[in-house]
């Protein structure tokens, strides 16, 4: 198969069957006092913990990215490539690559920091996402647009008009196949894609924009949230809707997915982290430390044991799951 620029489509990550369980959280508890990673000087808008889980990255409207080093034993390494906001974050699957979109552009660069390709200048160009091989990176080149490029060059595979004229609130690849991403934007529609711009249907309607949205691992099930305060879930396997997950009292501004796909965290407006059962869609915990503002980023350990968040009073976190 090759896709509309005539390059080969990259094959499946994985067949899609189930994943190891992982972590407890339903039987488990989580302390009541978190770990501070760090702090920035300006909210965090977004978090990603490298594949070795040692590691965590993490943007903010401070216009910083920064590596911490998870065993504290390292003082963080500030990037300071952007001049403005640095709006979302991503590492790559193998964690030798990492990418931060800003209100200035999106740089793609080494683990270490250092810049590879400025894929855009001076552009707002949040919701940065890898696909699942690495190969693809997805992110939005205007308002309203979606692009798609190599990144081993930088090569552009495609750039389609994913949602009209409104901002995409953010992108995410299938973990099972690169073939396949999902957005959703602030006309408040999420939508499945091919990586060469075919549309594969619209999942959801919310009833405001769309700022979360995310695979569970097996890439069968799409989940999205946003200002209806509201996560939706769709099985696409049967192309039917699971029952939503209610309780947020504000707009939902994240949503991650434990690696055995067993547990839903999600991230408010309404200063809370929630974690939910995925199967019943019971919720289980509810986290508002003292201070931390809204929480506008989340993201599962790849142990599946501790979920990292970004906060709007500048801080990281890391909530520990205790047998």
């Amino acid at each position: 198969m090759t896709s509309q620029t005539g390059q080969a489509a990259p094959a499946p990550c994985h067949d899609g069957a189930a994943l190891p369980p992982g972590p407890d959280w339903a039987s488990g508890t989580v302390p009541d006092q978190e770990q501070i990673v760090g702090r920035h000087d300006e909210p965090v808008r977004s978090v990603a913990i490298f594949p070795d889980g040692a590691r965590l990255l993490s943007g903010s409207w401070d216009d910083t990215a920064r590596i911490w080093d998870l065993a504290g034993a390292q003082l963080p390494l500030v990037l300071r490539d952007h001049g403005r906001n640095v709006w979302d974050v991503a590492v790559s699957p193998r964690g030798d690559r990492i990418v931060t979109g800003g209100s200035d552009g999106v740089f793609l660069s080494r683990a270490d920091g250092s810049i590879l390709q400025r894929l855009t200048i001076g552009v707002f160009t949040p919701e940065p996402a890898f696909s699942c091989d690495g190969t693809l990176l997805a992110y939005e080149t205007e308002p309203g647009s979606l692009r798609v490029v190599q990144t081993g060059d930088g090569t552009t595979r495609d750039t389609w008009v994913a949602h009209g004229t409104d901002h995409i609130g953010e992108i995410a690849f299938d973990p099972a196949d690169p073939r396949r991403l999902v957005s959703g934007g602030q006309d408040d529609v999420v939508r499945l894609w091919s990586a060469d711009g075919q549309a594969l249907g619209v999942l959801h309607r919310h009833d405001g924009n769309v700022r979360a949205v995310a695979f569970d691992p097996t890439g069968r099930i799409v989940l999205s949230g946003g200002t209806d305060d509201v996560v939706r879930r769709r099985d696409l396997a049967r192309g039917v809707d699971l029952p939503p997950l209610t309780g947020h009292e504000n707009w939902v501004t994240s949503i991650a997915v434990s690696p055995g796909g067993r547990f839903i965290a999600s991230g408010s407006w309404d200063n809370t982290l929630r974690i939910w059962d995925a199967a019943t869609g019971r919720q289980l915990h509810r986290l508002s430390p003292n201070g931390i503002g809204n929480i506008l980023s989340v993201a599962f350990s790849p142990d599946g044991r501790q979920i990292a968040t970004g906060s709007e009073d500048g801080t990281v976190r890391l909530f520990t799951l205790q047998p």
